[in-house]
């Protein structure tokens, strides 16, 4: 049983992990994305 609950943690560990950094690469990848249409918007005026 305990084995059981241990592995359950570690998938739920792995899962958590994996999209804490998913998310912060898509906000790392928002933020280089807005930042290069600024400039291109800054360029055209």
């Amino acid at each position: 049983m305990a084995n059981t609950d241990k592995r359950k943690l570690a998938v739920a560990t792995l899962v958590y992990w994996t999209l804490l950094f998913y998310i912060i690469a898509a906000l790392v990848w928002w933020f280089i994305s807005l930042e290069k249409q600024n400039r291109e918007m800054h360029a055209l005026s």
